[in-house]
């Protein structure tokens, strides 16, 4: 190894005996100089007390005489930072006891609208079975059942082969049309509900189909709605 090369390599070389570079007085290898931070006594370090709010950073062979001349106002510092604490862990514990409350009724309103929505559904499924049930010409049941639900009932009694019908809310058009239907043999017609303040009533339109050429005409057919 030649002289610059050897000069060169003791400048980085971690075996190379190097004083500590803050003048403590130790002599110590350069590899030890990063491990040797944690003990200088010349290194710069913050007081114990700097997270309860003491701000002090000073040498670390002066940090003793600092803990015993500051005893005093290291307590009132601690204190300070206890009543701090103290007082979020209230806010949280307020805040948490305000989620609690609001998660349970929540939970309640969400269960009570379930059991209505269930309710409903039920009653809904009931209807339907008595229109079925009440209505001798099968073929009229789906579109009474369109007109029913386009008119939002709220209930609907049945009494032999009448059905009466509760109308919840209403519309601004003064009429509502079911979709069309066709009876046997072929007649296609449509039902409209009329509704004005007190007063209704409903109506049987015949109406045109592909099939109007093979029935007979007038048609003699007798339907009550």
């Amino acid at each position: 190894m030649t002289h610059d090369l050897m000069d060169d390599h003791l400048e980085v070389c971690d075996k190379m005996p190097v004083p500590c570079p803050r003048n403590c007085g130790e002599d110590l290898l350069r590899g030890d100089l990063q491990e040797h931070k944690k003990a200088c006594l010349n290194m710069v370090v913050k007081c114990p007390f700097y997270e309860a709010g003491c701000t002090e950073e000073l040498l670390r062979k002066e940090l003793d005489c600092h803990i015993k001349t500051s005893s005093n106002a290291h307590l009132l510092t601690l204190m300070a930072s206890y009543s701090t604490l103290r007082a979020a862990h209230g806010t949280m514990e307020a805040k948490y006891a305000t989620l609690e409350t609001d998660y349970s009724q929540s939970k309640a309103e969400c269960s009570k609208t379930k059991q209505e929505f269930e309710e409903m559904k039920s009653q809904a499924a009931v209807a339907i079975e008595r229109i079925n049930e009440d209505i001798p010409d099968q073929r009229l049941s789906k579109p009474l059942m369109s007109l029913v639900s386009a008119l939002n009932i709220r209930q609907l009694n049945c009494a032999g082969d009448s059905v009466m019908f509760a109308i919840s809310s209403v519309r601004e058009e003064n009429s509502w049309y079911s979709p069309p239907f066709c009876i046997h043999p072929g007649y296609k017609f449509s039902i409209e509900l009329f509704y004005e303040f007190e007063h209704s009533y409903t109506e049987l339109w015949l109406m045109g189909s592909d099939k109007d050429c093979d029935l007979e005409w007038p048609p003699d057919i007798n339907y009550d709605i």
